[in-house]
């Protein structure tokens, strides 16, 4: 139960963060470092991460902590390492590159629809993680009140 409260907090963080189809990502590395977008100022996401085997990338994640990366469940295969801290795949050495250590996929993530994967890493990365969430668990809430999150 708690683990399903918690990959249902975190879901709106990872809209968007991942490519559905590895083969998609040469496409746009061979013809342009953004794919479907415009790109950002260099630093404006350092928490963006490239989900990679070896040195290829084939997914992206958000560092949400700094041992915690969260990305989709269809990503969730032969994972060794993420590139933390570049705006740029070309330019890998102005980020950091960490052992992943665990994969946790969301039960059934391809099949409920809710594909979430928890990537933990073996060191913590020197980059700020995503803030996503601030106070919720502070709240004082009544017993039996309704919560809509």
């Amino acid at each position: 139960m708690r683990r399903t409260a918690v990959f249902a907090l975190l879901t709106p963080t990872l809209f968007g963060a991942c490519l559905a189809n590895p083969a998609d990502v040469e496409t746009a590395v061979e013809s342009s470092e953004v794919l479907g977008g415009t790109a950002a100022p260099v630093g404006k996401w350092p928490d963006v991460v490239a989900v990679r085997s070896g040195s290829q990338q084939f997914c992206t994640g958000t560092l949400i902590a700094p041992t915690v990366v969260l990305t989709a469940g269809h990503c969730a295969g032969d994972i060794d390492n993420v590139l933390i801290g570049t705006s740029s795949l070309a330019r890998a050495a102005e980020g950091e590159v960490i052992t992943v250590i665990r994969t946790i996929e969301y039960p059934n993530s391809q099949s409920t629809g809710a594909d979430l994967a928890v990537l933990v890493l073996a060191k913590p990365s020197r980059f700020t993680p995503r803030q996503i969430a601030s106070g919720w668990a502070r709240a004082d809430i009544a017993n039996g009140a309704q919560v809509a999150l």
